[in-house]
């Protein structure tokens, strides 16, 4: 190379030494005028073409555009020598662009490599298709498969056109005709080279798995079967020396062959079967054995090791696959002279004791491949029963440092659990959660601690036993405990009402002792907030087993209280909801701590609980009770989703690959004021509907309407029907406010943290027009609106909407006031008086 291309070393050693990239581009445009200029010659030596296409590859590698020398590599695509050739491959590949006028010329140069005599030409060809595009893979497929079935073709040369059929049945399935393809595979299968089986039994695996009908590959069995029996019974006699990986020969070609036959649902005839049957029988039957040491293999090689798990997964997977509840090899006739152990039964039981050695074995990787493939025989018809006979070594395993096989043993648990044994399960997984980090990772308890909740719930003979295992997920593990977790129990508390004295005792239990986990103290916050009631009397009859607290509605209060100081926003605003219900539910005692702490509140430092507590002192004072009881009313039932948002949840996480070690739902969920009868029944994700991050919520204005006709008639409108209406809108965040014969207002807001935006529509009903509309407020503290977009003339039937910007500057003791005012023309009876302000 040094000595052929002495220029393209000193350009490039040139090119090194400069400073900047200025002068790089200086000196990169003046060798491309050159190459320009030596192209542009009659003649030129090859040497030199070689060369300057070679500083055209550099070139472009530097990140600068080549847009010429398309014909110099096509000279060099003609060429007869090697060198010259592998240069034309390597610049065509990187310079010349699929819609270029010249690649017609270069996909016939390659198509005449492909059928040439030239052992070095066609290497050269099939690497270049290898690394093309469809649309030249299509132009070029037929070659390949030609060179495939071609006598004269060398070992190298079918090896390469597989692995080129390969590639093109991978980007293009729909395009490949599997019918040629069986028609030329007896011949292939029956090669004596193990590099050309190798690549020819990928190729068969890798095709027939994109099949639609994998029917047409069926006649192909026998042939696979007959391979099989050569390789693992007579491989001594037709293996190389140098196809022998760590004494086991050829062991990939065995694995494509076994993954071939399990591509099939049902097994081939019973004849082909039972050939297929007595091999692996003496195959795991040799002598000296192939298995030896396979439970105890820590006295071979790693690589030893491998290369014999690697086939003897594959044939327990096969074996496993063909003898399920429904397979005609075991509910059919027995083989013919297989007494005993000797048929397919006897082979599955023999598989099995195989993996079952495998999960006692201190091969590390060989443990984490059994117990993935035990997780797919648990996937098969009436595999759960067998994968389930070995629950006490997946168990074992779960105590494996290696975090891959607890992984391992985590999934294949969530699989099998069932009521008989999810107990034994759950109270291993809860275990396992109170090691500390260096054996179970921050990043896997998350999934942990969802699976253990999943559990509990699928198989729970007894809802208190289900309830008893969220309770202690949350002791142990609040911190991973995702709020889905939580939600869902409330969902299962509030939809069985036998359960809810004893939760709502349970959850005394949890938060008896300061501190308690975030997490604890928001579960409870509900549950008493929703069912406490049930603990102020003696406890039902037939509860004594239960152990229930009799706890009054103040004794339940101040429990919660001393955690008040130690919530998050989230948790607080959780918290002074449950104390509003309590202030309603219990009057009394509770109702004048509670708001002696709303109005201490009022001066918090946080503008969103200033907030809050502003509006539920407001809401129990301020309207004497129309609006508290529909706020603060228990919750109805839950309704039935058709996906648990667990499921839903542990998906997204296997998606994610566990990258995030806490992720809720928090942030994502939209601000609301309080929570009335309805708002979150059948929520799934919030029950609540309170955002733990976002700002406080400005007020939106209340309006009163105000139409002076002429003669200034006035009067006062139902006042009661007003302030229905207001408050229905307030909740909605949108609707009526107003509505007599001459006008009607609507009103829509959009609230972003302290600011907001009212949309006031106001309708003209009356058949003349309206004038001098105006919208105006007056000053009020902590507050500031102003008007946009208000017309002041409204056409008969017409309507005019204006845009009221809301800032809050700080907390607001009453709803501000806003008057709609206009003047009524003729043609419609006088509107009655506005009603009074609020």
């Amino acid at each position: 190379m040094s000595s052929q291309a002495r220029g393209l070393l000193n350009f490039i050693g040139e090119i090194r030494k400069l400073n900047n990239k200025e002068d790089e581009e200086k000196r990169v445009q003046k060798e491309l005028a050159n190459i320009r200029k030596n192209f542009a010659k009659e003649r030129i030596t090859s040497y030199d073409r070689k060369k300057y296409v070679w500083k055209l590859v550099y070139i472009h590698m530097l990140g600068y555009d080549v847009d010429f020398g398309h014909n110099e590599i096509s000279v060099l695509l003609g060429a007869l020598t090697y060198t010259e050739k592998a240069v034309g491959y390597v610049a065509a590949q990187l310079l010349v662009q699929e819609t270029d006028d010249i690649m017609n010329i270069i996909i016939n140069l390659v198509k005449n490599d492909l059928n040439s005599n030239t052992d070095f030409a066609q290497c050269l060809a099939l690497h270049a298709i290898a690394n093309s595009t469809l649309q030249i893979y299509n132009r070029l497929m037929p070659d390949c498969l030609n060179l495939l079935k071609k006598p004269q073709s060398t070992d190298r040369i079918r090896q390469k056109a597989a692995m080129c059929i390969i590639h093109y049945g991978r980007i293009a399935p729909d395009s490949i005709t599997h019918g040629e393809v069986v028609d030329m595979m007896p011949a292939l299968l029956e090669q004596r080279s193990i590099g050309v089986l190798t690549a020819v039994t990928a190729m068969l695996k890798e095709l027939a798995a994109k099949a639609i009908d994998i029917n047409e590959y069926a006649s192909l069995v026998v042939y696979v079967v007959h391979l099989i029996q050569r390789q693992l019974l007579n491989a001594s006699e037709c293996v190389p020396r140098h196809y022998v990986y760590h004494d086991f020969p050829a062991p990939w070609l065995v694995v494509n062959l076994f993954r071939f036959l399990r591509l099939f649902d049902n097994p081939p005839p019973q004849t082909i079967a039972d050939q297929l049957l007595n091999t692996l029988r003496r195959f795991i039957s040799s002598s000296p054995p192939v298995f030896a040491g396979i439970a105890h293999g820590a006295t071979r090689s790693i690589n030893s090791l491998n290369a014999t798990n690697m086939v003897t997964f594959e044939m327990v997977e096969l074996v496993m696959a063909w003898t399920t509840q429904t397979s005609p090899l075991l509910n059919g006739a027995p083989s013919a002279g297989a007494p005993g152990d000797a048929d397919w039964a006897g082979l599955r039981v023999r598989a099995l004791r195989l993996l079952s050695d495998k999960l006692e074995s201190t091969d590390q990787n060989g443990r984490y491949v059994a117990l993935k493939i035990i997780n797919n025989v648990s996937r098969l018809p009436g595999g759960l029963e067998v994968v389930r006979a070995n629950l006490g070594s997946i168990m074992k395993n779960l105590d494996d440092p290696d975090i891959s096989v607890k992984r391992r043993c985590i999934d294949l648990l969530f699989v099998i659990a069932d009521s008989n044994s999810s107990q034994e399960i759950v109270e291993k997984l809860l275990k396992l959660l109170k090691l500390d980090s260096s054996q179970v990772p921050d990043n896997l308890r998350e999934e942990l601690v969802l699976k253990t909740a999943i559990i509990a719930e699928r198989n729970a003979r007894d809802l208190r036993w289900y309830l008893g295992v969220i309770l202690r997920l949350l002791e142990t593990s609040g911190k991973f405990v995702l709020e889905d977790v939580w939600h869902r129990a409330v969902h299962i508390v509030t939809n069985n009402p036998k359960l809810q004295q004893y939760a709502a005792s349970q959850a005394i239990r949890l938060i008896e002792e300061r501190p308690a986990e975030l997490k604890a103290v928001q579960l409870a916050s509900y549950l008493l907030g929703e069912f406490g009631y049930l603990l102020t009397s003696e406890p039902e009859i037939g509860t004594a087993d239960m152990d229930i607290l009799t706890v009054s509605g103040f004794e339940q209060y101040e429990f919660l209280r001393q955690h008040f100081q130690d919530a998050d926003n989230y948790t607080g605003a959780l918290l002074m909801t449950t104390f509003a219900k309590m202030s309603n539910l219990y009057g009394g005692e509770v109702a004048a701590e509670v708001d002696k702490l709303f109005v201490h509140l009022e001066k918090h430092w946080a503008i969103d609980v200033q907030q809050r507590a502003i509006e539920y002192r407001r809401i129990r004072s301020g309207t004497g009770g129309v609006a508290s009881e529909e706020i603060l009313r228990e919750m109805p039932l839950y309704a039935e989703k058709d996906e648990s948002a667990l499921l839903r949840r542990l998906r997204e996480l296997t998606i994610e690959n566990n990258e995030d070690e806490n992720i809720t739902f928090a942030d994502t969920m939209s601000p609301k004021v309080a929570v009335n009868g309805n708002g979150a029944a059948g929520g799934g994700d919030d029950l609540l509907g309170l955002s733990s991050t976002a700002a406080p919520a400005a007020t939106a204005p209340v309006a009163s309407a105000a139409v002076q006709a002429p003669g200034g008639a006035a009067g006062a409108a139902g006042a009661a029907k007003f302030r229905d209406l207001v408050w229905k809108t307030y909740l909605q965040r949108q609707g009526g406010l107003y509505d007599d014969a001459n006008i009607q207002i609507l009103s829509q807001q959009r609230t972003s943290a302290a600011q907001a935006k009212v949309f006031i529509c106001i309708k003209n009903k009356t058949a003349g027009q309206l004038t001098g509309v105006d919208v105006a407020f007056p000053a009020m503290q902590g507050v500031r609106m102003r008007v946009e977009s208000l017309q002041p003339t409204i056409a008969a039937a017409g309507q005019t909407t204006a845009m009221i910007h809301v800032d809050c500057y700080g907390p607001l003791t009453d709803f501000p006031t806003v008057t709609v005012s206009g003047t009524a023309g003729g043609g419609g009876p006088p509107p009655p008086p506005p009603p009074p302000a609020c």
